[in-house]
């Protein structure tokens, strides 16, 4: 038996061991999000000074919770969809721009209450629109973390407020159009929640 299949057996096994007796609850939700981005009042760019006077946009996820049973904790991954309108401007000149975002994220969430929840998750976005993609580069993706807590308006129903804020990269020309500062407020409807 070769080297790799050895450490797959053996990984394997101890996955299997370690997880008897653990069972999880499936949670399945849509969340729906305002995104205010927090304009920066000077960004640097080929020798140009702008700004940002509005940056407002909006998130929908797809959410999935794996809630192990009799504890608080959950882990979540959550895939969705970023449109940002940036409005601002510069010597002599205004711009508009928006941008169309794909957001995944994975992270851990833990309820202190039957109706709160908190949150921190890794976040992955593309740092540049689809058709601008390169393949020889290594700032395709942005890497973020996300704080955020949820209160539950009814069994199913949450209201949440998110903190984003991009790690890396967070040179000017990726800031001018994807602020580094964010906050989503929404609401998330769990399709099934057990």
């Amino acid at each position: 038996m070769s080297c790799s299949k050895v450490r797959v057996c053996l990984i394997v096994s101890i996955l299997s061991i370690s997880s008897w007796g653990v069972h999880a609850q499936l949670n399945v939700g849509v969340e729906v999000d305002y995104v205010y981005g927090f304009p920066q009042d000077e960004i640097h760019l080929m020798g140009n000074n702008y700004y940002q006077e509005t940056v407002q946009g909006v998130l929908t996820r797809a959410n999935v919770l794996y809630r192990l049973h009799e504890t608080p904790v959950a882990f979540g991954i959550k895939a969705g969809y970023k449109y940002l309108n940036v409005q601002g401007g510069g010597e002599d000149l205004t711009f508009v721009s928006e941008s169309y975002r794909l957001n995944l994220a994975a992270g851990l969430q833990f309820a202190p209450s039957d109706n709160f929840e908190l949150s921190l998750y890794a976040a992955l976005e593309n740092n540049l629109d689809f058709i601008d993609f390169r393949t020889q580069t290594n700032d395709l993706f942005r890497y973020q973390l996300e704080f955020s807590g949820q209160y539950a308006l009814s069994r199913r129903i949450y209201l949440g407020i998110h903190y984003n804020l991009a790690v890396y990269p967070i040179q000017d020309f990726y800031i001018i159009y994807n602020p580094q500062h964010q906050l989503y407020v929404g609401l998330t409807y769990f399709i099934l929640k057990q």
